[in-house]
This record gives structure tokens, sequence and C-alpha cells, in this order.
């Protein structure tokens, strides 16, 4: 077995000093519950090193990097770009940097602590000349306007990813909360096109496809990655 092999990883390969941060890392104290780090593409963010997305930012530099990587090559300078289920804003810092000024992207993240933080690590008032406008929206994309609840899941203070839309019926009282939800035909009225759309919202992207359309139907959405719970061949 080669003790090195794990330091072949993608991230380390292309960013080798990445390795001595891995290594001073691992073996320095417990970060606190908050950590400011530097991403690849050299914006700041808040993470919580202790938690799976946090982790994976701490130790790697970056969380799915095959995301990131999608993200960086469909994107093009001047383009609207959408970060459906935004969590600490990681992905939407990559897209206003690909974007650029010319460019806009549009956030969306409804649990109200996580928002918080995304709305910390992407200041909608920014005086960086290379950063596309954002916008972020507290709500849920989905098949219809009204009220959703979203539940934590039995992993919530390890994985703040893993949260997703249920009906009341189905969230524990102590692990939810009552949300807003839309749809993404709403709010994007008008004959806006959109160059790349990135949906995570753990097994709910069947219903923001369905509240999505007639933006679909009028092709006015380029490029899609998105996460797909189901097997394959799947709604």
């Amino acid at each position: 077995m080669n003790p090195f092999k794990p330091f072949t990883t993608t991230e380390y390969f292309f960013r080798p000093r990445q390795i001595l941060i891995r290594l001073s890392r691992a073996f320095s104290w417990p970060p606190p519950e908050f950590a400011r780090v530097t991403l690849p593409w050299g914006d700041p963010l808040t993470i919580r090193p202790a938690e799976v997305i946090g982790a994976s930012i701490w130790f790697y530099g970056v969380f799915d990097l095959t995301v990131a990587e999608g993200i960086g090559r469909l994107l093009d300078p001047g383009e609207l770009a959408l970060d459906i289920g935004a969590n600490i804003g990681q992905m939407t810092t990559l897209m206003r940097r690909r974007a650029g000024p010319a460019g806009r992207v549009i956030a969306f993240e409804p649990h109200p602590e996580i928002f918080a933080e995304l709305a910390a690590n992407v200041p909608v008032d920014t005086t960086d000349p290379q950063l596309a406008p954002a916008a972020l929206h507290q709500v849920a994309l989905s098949d219809a306007d009204g009220e959703a609840f979203l539940a934590a899941g039995e992993q919530w203070s390890v994985n703040r990813g893993v949260a997703k839309v249920v009906t009341e019926a189905a969230a524990p009282a102590n692990r939810r909360w009552k949300i807003k939800r839309t749809t993404l035909d709403q709010m994007l009225p008008g004959a806006a096109k959109v160059g790349l759309c990135k949906i995570d919202v753990e097994g709910h992207e069947l219903k923001v496809f369905q509240g999505a359309a007639r933006l679909l139907r009028e092709r006015r959405v380029r490029d899609i990655i998105f996460e797909d719970l189901g097997t394959f061949p799947s709604p």
C-alpha cells in the first residue's frame, strides 16, 4: 500500500501547496467553530471545519470538486448563473468569479441559519470589480408558491447539506423549519437567459424542474448541473 497515494488526488496534484496545508492542519489543535479560508479561485469563505462541507474545504481546499470543475468549464463571462441550494456559498463565489462584472448570479438557500452564513460569505455590496453582482434569496424553489417545511435529518450536527423540503407530517417537530417556497418561473419572469443552473436540493430536484416548466420549454437555460438521488433512469 502506497502511503502517499491520497496526496495524488486532483485537489493535491494540481495544488501541491494544499498538501502542506493539509499536513499542518492534521497535526494542529482542532479548529474553532468557525474558520476563515481562501478558496482556490481567491475568494475568502467562513466555514465550520467540524462538519462535512467545512471539513472538505478545510483539508482539500474545495468541496465537491466535480461540480466546481463543471461550473468553471461551463460558465462564461457575462452570463447569468443560478445556485439553487447554495448552502454557505462556495459555488456562488465561484460563479461570481467566472461570470465576472458583466454577468449576474442569483443564489437560493431556504435554511435561516445557513442563509445567514451565505449572506456573510457572499456580500452583495462588494467593491471587487472582478465579481458578478449577486442576489440572495432565502426561499426554496419548488413547483408552487406557498409555505413548506425543511427537515434537518439525523446527521444535521455534522452535515448541514442534507436538509430537505418535506410535508409537515414528514418533518420531525424538533428538527424542522417553516420556510417559503416559490417557482423558478416566478423568480425569472421576462426573457432572461441562464447560462448555467446548479441544483442541489436533496431529492427535491424534480419539483424545481416542474416549477421551471416555462423557462425550460422556452429553452432559456443552456446548461444544468444537478444532483439526482433516484435510481437511473429516474423521473
